[in-house]
């Protein structure tokens, strides 16, 4: 199956040079229904396969259990990592749905 995304640029740049390995995302509806080997397409431009899914509680979780270089290429801390994700995810949201580590690999 094939989903589409939105990304912003520099992320996009980052899964298409292999140094973003892990797109974070709310657990919703969406989500839930995506499947390892399944494809994303970003932006309609940048086909990536889905390569494991890994769910945790909460961004702070997944930024440390993922490792923060592998979803956030260049922010120093964990706590920096949560405020990039505040400003597309409320808290709330984050505990009604949960998070999904979605690894990656650009294709094509």
């Amino acid at each position: 199956m094939e989903w589409e995304m939105g990304l912003q640029e520099e992320y996009l740049r980052l899964i298409k040079e292999g140094k973003k390995r892990i797109e974070g995302r709310l657990y919703d509806e969406k989500r839930r229904r995506i499947k390892e080997g399944d494809i994303i397409i970003f932006e309609g431009k940048l086909r990536a396969k889905v390569k494991a899914l890994r769910v945790y509680s909460s961004f702070k979780e997944m930024l440390k259990k993922e490792g923060i270089e592998n979803v956030l290429p260049g922010v120093k801390n964990i706590e920096e990592g949560v405020q990039i994700y505040r400003q597309f995810y409320s808290e709330e949201r984050e505990k009604k749905y949960g998070v999904v580590a979605i690894e990656v690999e650009p294709i094509g």
